[in-house]
């Protein structure tokens, strides 16, 4: 039995740790660069494997050197990699990130090949069903918004780390219970300024449990049930300022997933109703 399954992004990252970021045009000594490996989905599977959960990854790795770090690491965390393919001729998503050490803020550069691209009829019921929840993010939205249709399907809980609009996205979100957005999607999502009526928007047009953004380096905000206040429901989470303080924002979400699927590991998920 998979705790956890993800279909989505992984990547291997260079970063450059900072003192400051420098102003436009300027030069700076970096202290430190670390290849490491990541990805949104990538990186969620594998803390959620640190805390003791079984988990699979669904998606595409390079054949390049970034490719064979990325696969290493996915193996080093124990997952289940039976749906993983290697794209032969392709290089590895990558990206290089600019840590600022007096903010904890990042800046990304980053790169994706068309190559890697997952073709929504390789999501089948099988890759999925029998896992306890679906973790997805916004790319490939055809082939996460079928993954996440099945599981909503098969009342299995659908959770997305989402940071940018894209295209057809709408189908992706019918199918989530839990969301976590960056601090600038709820507000683009939905044209809302006010980030509780954002995160309100949200929640109730698509029938979510949660929805929660991150706020950088103050921490980040989830709002679960909620009432006719706007703000009724949310809470807001403190983060640490380190060099990576949206990813211990997104670490935090994992760390509440990983409850959620210790608690279901006792019952059974609830029923969803079908898609029509």
């Amino acid at each position: 039995m998979i705790d956890l399954v993800g279909v989505g992004l992984n990547a291997t990252d260079t970063l450059l740790l900072v003192s400051k970021y420098p102003a436009l045009g300027r030069k700076i000594a970096f202290e430190q660069e670390i290849l490491s490996p990541g990805g949104q989905v990538a990186s969620a599977l594998a803390t959620c494997g640190k805390l003791g959960l079984r988990t699979k990854y669904i998606g595409a790795v390079g054949d390049d050197e970034r490719g064979r770090i990325q696969m290493a690491s996915l193996r080093e965390a124990g997952m289940n990699l039976d749906d993983v393919e290697i794209r032969a001729g392709c290089p590895n998503q990558s990206a290089y990130i600019v840590i600022d050490q007096s903010t904890g803020e990042r800046t990304i550069f980053w790169h994706r090949p068309d190559c890697l691209s997952i073709d929504p009829a390789d999501i089948t019921p099988e890759k999925i069903v029998g896992a306890r929840m679906l973790h997805v993010d916004g790319h490939d939205t055809p082939a996460v918004a079928r993954a996440a249709r099945i599981a909503r399907e098969r009342g299995i809980p659908v959770s997305v780390d989402v940071d940018n609009v894209y295209p057809g996205f709408d189908q992706v979100l019918a199918s989530v219970d839990y969301l976590v957005g960056s601090t600038e999607f709820p507000e683009r999502w939905t044209g809302e300024r006010d980030p509780f009526r954002a995160l309100e928007r949200i929640q109730n047009e698509y029938n979510m449990r949660v929805a929660a953004m991150t706020l950088g380096p103050v921490g980040a905000l989830a709002r679960e049930g909620g009432s006719g206040d706007p703000s009724g429901g949310c809470s807001l989470v403190s983060a640490s300022r380190t060099h990576g303080g949206h990813d211990r924002q997104r670490r935090g979400a994992v760390d509440d997933a990983g409850d959620i699927l210790r608690t279901q590991r006792r019952r059974r998920p609830r029923p969803r109703p079908q898609m029509a």
